[in-house]
């Protein structure tokens, strides 16, 4: 019923959702491209599903920045609250298909290995919110 996407970026990329969403290379101009996403709704529709919504269920950014054992392509936690926002903005506006967004992941983890996984809008103690918190719970408004 629904076709599940996870737009991670990847080090061929920029970081910002801007560069990466609308990564040239990935994108087919003389189609009409405007994000990353519609090659795929080009592809369900050649196969028929052109009621088909959908759904980002993986997107983030780790914001491990400045963090002791993090590991390469991380941000800082206000350029996480940026990429969030950004990212809602271009999907919602420019892919029509987007129904939903889910953010990963709830809470920053510290993984077995030791290495910072701080993809979330809250810190490792579950309580403490991160600036992605605050442009999580206010989209589409500004962060107060």
């Amino acid at each position: 019923d629904i076709f599940a996407l996870h737009l991670y970026f990847s080090d061929k990329h920029a970081l910002d959702p801007a560069v990466y969403l609308r990564a040239p290379d990935q994108l087919d101009a003389a189609k009409g491209d405007r994000t990353i996403v519609d090659k795929f709704v080009r592809t369900m529709r050649q196969s028929g599903d052109v009621s088909r919504k959908i759904w980002i269920t993986e997107i983030s950014w780790n914001s491990a920045k400045n963090e002791r054992g993090a590991p390469p392509l991380v941000i800082e936690q206000s350029t996480q609250a940026q990429y969030l926002k950004s990212s809602f903005d271009i999907l919602f506006a420019d892919a029509p298909a987007v129904d939903k967004i889910f953010w990963y992941q709830y809470q920053d983890v510290i993984g077995a290995d030791g290495v910072p996984g701080f993809w979330g809008l809250y810190g490792t103690d579950k309580r403490t919110p991160k600036p992605s918190f605050c442009a999580f719970a206010s989209y589409p408004k500004a962060c107060q």
